[in-house]
Protein backbone atom coordinates (compact mmCIF):
# COMPACT_ATOMS: atom_id res chain seq x y z
CA UNK A 1 0.00 0.00 0.00
CA UNK A 2 1.27 3.52 -0.69
CA UNK A 3 2.57 5.65 2.17
CA UNK A 4 0.33 8.55 1.16
CA UNK A 5 -2.91 6.58 1.16
CA UNK A 6 -6.04 8.69 1.44
CA UNK A 7 -9.29 8.02 3.20
CA UNK A 8 -11.92 7.38 0.49
CA UNK A 9 -14.55 9.33 2.46
CA UNK A 10 -12.74 12.41 3.84
CA UNK A 11 -9.68 12.41 1.59
CA UNK A 12 -7.42 12.80 4.64
CA UNK A 13 -3.94 11.38 4.45
CA UNK A 14 -2.84 9.45 7.52
CA UNK A 15 -0.78 6.53 8.61
CA UNK A 16 -3.97 4.87 9.92
CA UNK A 17 -5.21 4.47 6.37
CA UNK A 18 -2.00 2.69 5.45
CA UNK A 19 -1.93 0.33 8.46
CA UNK A 20 -5.65 -0.19 8.97
CA UNK A 21 -7.69 0.99 11.90
CA UNK A 22 -6.78 0.24 15.49
CA UNK A 23 -8.64 0.70 18.78
CA UNK A 24 -6.93 4.05 19.35
CA UNK A 25 -8.22 5.29 15.95
CA UNK A 26 -11.80 4.50 16.96
CA UNK A 27 -11.46 5.55 20.61
CA UNK A 28 -8.65 8.14 20.86
CA UNK A 29 -9.61 9.19 24.40
CA UNK A 30 -9.70 5.76 25.99
CA UNK A 31 -8.72 5.31 29.64
CA UNK A 32 -5.13 4.26 30.34
CA UNK A 33 -5.40 1.20 32.59
CA UNK A 34 -1.65 0.81 33.17
CA UNK A 35 -2.03 2.56 36.53
CA UNK A 36 -3.84 -0.52 37.83
CA UNK A 37 -0.62 -2.53 37.49
CA UNK A 38 1.73 -0.16 39.32
CA UNK A 39 1.67 -1.88 42.74
CA UNK A 40 3.81 -4.86 43.66
CA UNK A 41 2.34 -8.30 44.33
CA UNK A 42 2.94 -7.74 48.07
CA UNK A 43 -0.27 -5.72 48.22
CA UNK A 44 -2.29 -8.63 46.87
CA UNK A 45 -4.57 -9.97 49.65
CA UNK A 46 -3.97 -13.50 48.34
CA UNK A 47 -0.22 -13.08 48.92
CA UNK A 48 2.54 -13.30 46.40
CA UNK A 49 1.84 -15.39 43.34
CA UNK A 50 3.38 -18.85 43.26
CA UNK A 51 4.01 -19.52 39.58
CA UNK A 52 4.16 -23.28 40.21
CA UNK A 53 0.66 -23.39 41.72
CA UNK A 54 -1.84 -25.43 39.74
CA UNK A 55 0.60 -26.38 37.02
CA UNK A 56 2.28 -29.68 36.30
CA UNK A 57 5.64 -29.16 37.99
CA UNK A 58 8.88 -30.95 37.44
CA UNK A 59 10.69 -30.94 40.80
CA UNK A 60 9.43 -32.09 44.16
CA UNK A 61 11.31 -32.37 47.43
CA UNK A 62 11.76 -35.83 49.02
CA UNK A 63 9.06 -35.07 51.63
CA UNK A 64 6.61 -34.25 48.83
CA UNK A 65 7.50 -37.42 46.91
CA UNK A 66 6.99 -39.47 50.08
CA UNK A 67 3.29 -38.56 50.04
CA UNK A 68 2.98 -41.08 47.19
CA UNK A 69 4.51 -44.36 48.32
CA UNK A 70 5.25 -45.66 44.80
CA UNK A 71 6.37 -42.30 43.38
CA UNK A 72 9.66 -43.61 41.96
CA UNK A 73 8.05 -46.53 40.14
CA UNK A 74 6.53 -44.26 37.47
CA UNK A 75 7.96 -42.50 34.44
CA UNK A 76 8.36 -38.78 35.11
CA UNK A 77 9.92 -37.89 31.76
CA UNK A 78 6.88 -38.13 29.52
CA UNK A 79 6.81 -35.21 27.13
CA UNK A 80 3.09 -35.00 26.48
CA UNK A 81 0.35 -34.94 29.08
CA UNK A 82 -1.99 -37.67 27.90
CA UNK A 83 -5.14 -39.12 29.40
CA UNK A 84 -6.12 -35.75 30.91
CA UNK A 85 -7.99 -33.14 28.91
CA UNK A 86 -9.12 -30.82 31.69
CA UNK A 87 -8.42 -30.23 35.35
CA UNK A 88 -10.09 -27.56 37.50
CA UNK A 89 -10.08 -26.77 41.19
CA UNK A 90 -12.55 -24.36 42.65
CA UNK A 91 -13.47 -23.63 46.25
CA UNK A 92 -16.83 -22.91 47.82
CA UNK A 93 -15.45 -20.58 50.53
CA UNK A 94 -18.64 -20.15 52.57
CA UNK A 95 -18.84 -23.90 53.15
CA UNK A 96 -15.08 -24.70 53.22
CA UNK A 97 -15.58 -27.13 50.37
CA UNK A 98 -13.15 -27.70 47.52
CA UNK A 99 -14.19 -29.28 44.22
CA UNK A 100 -11.56 -30.97 42.08
CA UNK A 101 -13.02 -31.64 38.64
CA UNK A 102 -11.18 -33.35 35.83
CA UNK A 103 -11.81 -34.77 32.41
CA UNK A 104 -9.68 -37.85 31.97
CA UNK A 105 -9.88 -41.13 30.17
CA UNK A 106 -11.05 -44.20 32.07
CA UNK A 107 -7.56 -45.68 32.39
CA UNK A 108 -5.98 -42.62 34.05
CA UNK A 109 -5.79 -42.73 37.81
CA UNK A 110 -5.78 -39.62 40.02
CA UNK A 111 -4.14 -39.51 43.44
CA UNK A 112 -4.64 -36.58 45.78
CA UNK A 113 -2.97 -35.64 49.06
CA UNK A 114 -4.02 -32.61 51.07
CA UNK A 115 -1.60 -31.34 53.73
CA UNK A 116 -1.70 -28.49 56.24
CA UNK A 117 1.04 -25.93 56.89
CA UNK A 118 2.81 -28.36 59.24
CA UNK A 119 2.85 -30.88 56.36
CA UNK A 120 0.46 -33.20 58.19
CA UNK A 121 -1.60 -35.20 55.73
CA UNK A 122 -5.30 -34.36 56.00
CA UNK A 123 -6.74 -36.26 53.05
CA UNK A 124 -5.52 -39.13 50.87
CA UNK A 125 -7.53 -40.26 47.85
CA UNK A 126 -6.57 -42.72 45.11
CA UNK A 127 -9.22 -43.07 42.45
CA UNK A 128 -9.53 -44.51 39.00
CA UNK A 129 -13.17 -43.69 38.42
CA UNK A 130 -14.00 -40.31 39.96
CA UNK A 131 -14.02 -37.23 37.72
CA UNK A 132 -15.36 -34.92 40.43
CA UNK A 133 -13.95 -35.11 43.95
CA UNK A 134 -15.22 -32.90 46.74
CA UNK A 135 -13.43 -32.16 50.01
CA UNK A 136 -15.10 -30.74 53.13
CA UNK A 137 -12.42 -28.95 55.15
CA UNK A 138 -14.67 -28.15 58.13
CA UNK A 139 -13.80 -31.47 59.76
CA UNK A 140 -10.18 -30.30 60.21
CA UNK A 141 -11.02 -27.15 62.22
CA UNK A 142 -8.74 -24.98 60.10
CA UNK A 143 -8.51 -21.36 61.16
CA UNK A 144 -9.17 -18.41 58.89
CA UNK A 145 -6.03 -17.45 57.00
CA UNK A 146 -4.48 -20.92 57.14
CA UNK A 147 -3.32 -22.54 53.93
CA UNK A 148 -3.64 -26.15 52.80
CA UNK A 149 -1.73 -27.55 49.86
CA UNK A 150 -3.17 -30.09 47.49
CA UNK A 151 -0.74 -32.42 45.72
CA UNK A 152 -2.13 -34.32 42.77
CA UNK A 153 -0.76 -36.90 40.38
CA UNK A 154 -2.25 -38.46 37.30
CA UNK A 155 -0.97 -41.84 36.16
CA UNK A 156 -1.93 -42.89 32.67
CA UNK A 157 -1.95 -46.32 31.01
CA UNK A 158 1.70 -45.89 29.95
CA UNK A 159 2.81 -45.44 33.59
CA UNK A 160 3.54 -41.78 32.96
CA UNK A 161 3.07 -39.60 36.02
CA UNK A 162 2.02 -35.98 35.70
CA UNK A 163 2.15 -34.15 39.00
CA UNK A 164 1.35 -30.77 40.44
CA UNK A 165 0.28 -28.87 43.52
CA UNK A 166 -1.70 -25.83 44.54
CA UNK A 167 -2.31 -23.81 47.66
CA UNK A 168 -5.78 -23.09 49.02
CA UNK A 169 -6.29 -20.28 51.52
CA UNK A 170 -9.01 -20.77 54.13
CA UNK A 171 -11.33 -17.80 54.83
Amino acid sequence: MKENSKCPVTGATSHAAARGTSNSDWWPNQINLKILHQNSAKGNPMGEEDLTDWTFDSTWFPTEKALFEDYDSFNHNCSVVSGISECMVFPIPAKHIINFVMAKDSSTQVRIRLVNQQFEQLISIDSLYDDDIQFNLDVFELTSGSIVRMYYVFINKDSCMFKGHGDIKIY
